[in-house]
């Protein structure tokens, strides 16, 4: 199992997480723990628990009371829990999902093949999962099944070499399955071993083990051999290691650990090495590079998923998290710049390029960001006002706190709205606080700051003192209640201006299905209080534009004819009773003159965005031109501009009609004509049609939205940066009016990628050609 440095979190002694005999537990992809059944006081329980942050939140009761089960977690962010024993001392063959986002769990309708306790369950590369051996209801099962997901089914997948329970398996980097030891019913623990094919349900006999183990762990390694630690022989725990070697199909001893374990625990770390915990004792290393184990480490709790190196997930079963003592520093992934927040007391973002980022990867730094300021330049999506503390959260329901009530100020927020961000090549998503206080006392402090997921608009019901509201909704980060943030207004004076950038990592919000909410919640003041205005979170909003443009071309051509006749000989003297054939010629000579040449149709702003846009509507323009094909962006040599009508300024809303509501189109009538006839096209150049409009999402300085129309687009649909093919050189010779028609009509309307800024829809323009032609006929005078 891989275990990123960035998933290893320092945390206090006292936030070991509590695991009742028996229970099953799961990291979900955001880092909290699922905890569910187990043996209680009068046995089984069918009781579940999240923990997150040193903290337990009860979570919905499974539908069975069950212990010992098998529990894997889904590549969908779910939890399959299968199997175990009831509150009756059965052995269940059912099994249920639990959906973190709807806090529910669901029977899952096919039971298992057969009864199973004791059994492994491992997640396939494919999403599906593998179940093994175990105790059923008729002794120690031989049996493998595979649960599809996608079909809520289990199917029988063939027969193991020989009876095993509380065995062990990891994933090969091929794919196949190394299952391990484990008991057959005897005193003595098995040494052999099976590889399971699940692309063929074919089990071939692996290698024996050095000793015949049980209660030990699998772990596959950075070089793809797996690593086998720990067990118990019947007799007692096992201090030794052994190393299955994929080159040469058979294991050899490695290292000895440090204390003899069983039942624990193995992470496969980003720098190669194995983190042993739990197992009744001290944690320790496993280091890839000496073969040795180590101990001293420092005290960590495993916050986050864990994946073998053939990319599939894998999860804790039965297990404790267990303190580990010693000094040595797990490294999280670091954001340049920033220092590691403290554990406890005050993140000091006093100064304007302070930052600071805690164990989970969370960034908060000091930052401004308008260059404007003002009341209602910031557009929050929560707004907090009350002198002293103040505390409260964005929903469009009841509001509870001291929110601000106009829907201008606090509502609900999708995910989608919240935008990434990359830095330093991993994607966040990015929050903005602005504070206001007193010039003479500019000091804040926030000291509790909690981000929620959650399928329901209009949130409410919250209870600050267990974090949790009266409808279901996921924590997926907390601010460490230990400490609070220390904020200086001086920094970036003024309402509107910013002062601070939040950055949590885009991985936390996974695995939300349907329309997901974001809800944050905040309060400030315990420490240095709030004295004067507001305190207000906002998002960048995202726009996403597209320019459309339909094409009408016309042009007036008034035709000359000239009619030549000839015949020859032309004169015949003939006599009563002569005759003569002459040979007579037509010729029909053309000529066409052109004029009042112009284009009309019309342009469209269409705002995919998740919020609305402001358009100046008095400043979009409509222009041909040339333009470098090296620099297709680059200036315009312009011919003309199109003259704006007609634009349906109706579909425009407030703030002073200019705001394009999402998913709206702003259209607007052209009308192109020609005075004089253009020069023929550079070469190098290509004639091209540029659309601009000057949008802006509120607050700041308005952007220039500038879409080129122009001749043949030839990057793939799949590239997001398009450009320009030389044009043909036999057009390029051509200066007639009907050839730079024809240029025009075709540049004007290309294809562009759908996933470049604008998209436009090809229209042919079909124009008339003249040739000349000449006919020649014979005919006989007549005397």
């Amino acid at each position: 199992m891989l275990l990123t440095a960035s998933a290893i979190v320092p945390v206090a002694a006292a936030n070991t997480i509590d695991m009742r005999p028996g229970a099953s537990s799961a990291w979900f992809a955001d880092g909290r723990v699922l905890i569910a059944g187990g043996v209680g006081p009068a046995g089984p329980v069918a009781f579940a628990e999240i923990y997150s942050n040193g903290r337990y939140t009860p979570a919905a009761a499974m539908s069975t009371a069950r212990a010992n089960a098998g529990v894997a977690a889904l590549k969908d962010g779910r939890i399959l829990v299968t199997g175990g024993i009831s509150a009756g001392g059965d052995i269940l063959s059912s099994a249920e999902v639990y959906d973190s986002f709807s806090n529910s769990w669901s029977v899952v309708p096919s039971p298992l093949i057969e009864p199973r306790t004791g059994h492994i369950a491992l997640l396939l590369g494919d999403g599906r999962v593998v179940l093994a051996g175990g105790e059923s209801g008729r002794g120690i099962s031989q049996s493998i099944e595979v649960f599809d997901p996608s079909s809520s089914t289990f199917g029988f997948a063939g027969t193991l070499s020989a009876p095993r329970k509380n065995h062990a398996a990891a994933v090969l980097e091929d794919g196949r399955v190394l299952i391990v030891g484990g008991s057959f019913g005897g005193l003595v623990p098995s040494a052999s071993s099976d590889i399971f094919n699940p692309e063929t349900n074919m089990v071939s006999p692996g290698p024996r083990l050095l000793i015949g183990r049980t209660g030990h762990s699998a772990t596959t390694l950075a070089n793809g051999n797996i690593l086998i630690a720990g067990g118990n022989d019947g007799l007692q725990n096992l201090d030794s290691a052994e190393i299955y070697d994929v080159a040469t199909g058979v294991f050899h001893s490695t290292g000895s650990l440090h204390f003899p374990r069983s039942g624990h625990s193995a992470f496969l770390l980003s720098n190669g090495d194995v983190l042993i915990i739990s197992g009744g004792t001290a944690a320790e290393l496993y280091q890839l590079e000496t073969g040795t184990f180590v101990d001293g480490v420092t005290p960590v709790e495993v916050l986050a998923p864990v994946k073998t190196t053939a990319g599939t997930e894998a999860i804790l079963v039965n297990t404790r998290v267990d303190r580990i003592a010693g000094s040595d520093q797990l490294q999280v992934n670091a954001v340049p710049g920033c220092g590691a927040a403290p554990a406890s007391g005050v993140i000091d973002l006093t100064s304007t390029t302070a930052c600071a980022q805690d164990p989970a990867g969370v960034v908060l730094r000091t930052s401004g960001f308008s260059g404007s300021t003002g009341t209602g330049v910031f557009q929050p999506f929560v707004r907090l006002q009350k002198n002293a503390t103040q505390r409260g959260y964005n929903t469009g329901g009841t509001l509870e706190f001291d929110e601000m009530s106009s829907s201008n100020f606090t509502h609900d927020m999708a995910l989608g709205a919240v935008p990434v961000i990359t830095v330093d090549g991993t994607p966040y998503r990015q929050f903005r606080l602005d504070i206001n206080q007193k010039a003479s006392d500019p000091l804040l402090s926030l000291d509790v700051l909690r981000i929620y997921l959650h399928n329901t608009a209009n949130i409410t019901g919250y209870n600050p003192a267990t974090g949790t509201f009266a409808s279901p909704a996921t924590e997926i980060w907390e601010l460490d209640p230990d400490s609070y943030v220390k904020l200086n207004y001086s920094n970036f004076p003024g309402s509107g201006n910013g002062d601070m950038e939040l950055l949590i990592p885009n991985s936390l919000f996974t695995g939300c299905a349907g329309t997901c909410y974001v809800t944050l919640y905040s309060e400030f003041g315990s420490q240095f209080p709030a004295n004067d205005g507001f305190e207000e979170w906002s998002v960048f909003k995202q726009v996403t534009l597209e320019a459309f443009k339909t094409v009408n071309a016309s042009f007036d051509r008034t035709y000359n004819w000239t009619i030549h006749k000839s015949a020859a000989p032309s004169t015949w003297n003939l006599f009563k009773g002569d005759s003569g054939t002459s040979a007579y010629d037509v010729t029909v000579d053309a000529s066409s003159e052109d004029n009042n040449y112009g284009v009309t149709g019309t342009i469209s702003l269409i705002n995919g965005s998740g919020g609305d846009v402001r358009v100046q509507t008095g400043n979009t323009t409509d222009t041909i031109g040339f333009v470098s094909l090296s620099a297709i962006d680059g200036a315009m040599t312009a011919i003309g501009s199109a003259t704006i009508s007609n634009c349906n300024t109706g579909i425009l809303t407030n703030p002073g009609g200019n705001t394009l509501p999402a998913g709206q189109t702003f259209q607007c009538d052209y009308t192109f004509t020609f005075l004089g006839a253009p020069s023929p096209v550079p070469v190098g150049s290509i004639l091209a049609n540029r659309v601009t409009f000057v949008t802006g999402t509120g607050g700041g300085t308005p952007v220039s939205f500038t879409e080129i129309f122009s001749l043949a687009a030839t990057q793939p649909a799949s590239r997001t940066k398009w450009s320009i093919s030389p044009i043909n050189s036999a057009l390029r010779r051509q200066s007639s009016w009907e050839a730079w028609m024809q240029r025009l009509t075709r540049c004007l309307i290309p294809s562009i990628p759908a996933t470049a800024r604008s998209v436009a829809t090809p229209m042919g323009v079909r124009i008339p050609t003249l040739r000349k032609s000449s006919r020649r006929a014979r005919r006989t005078p007549h005397r």
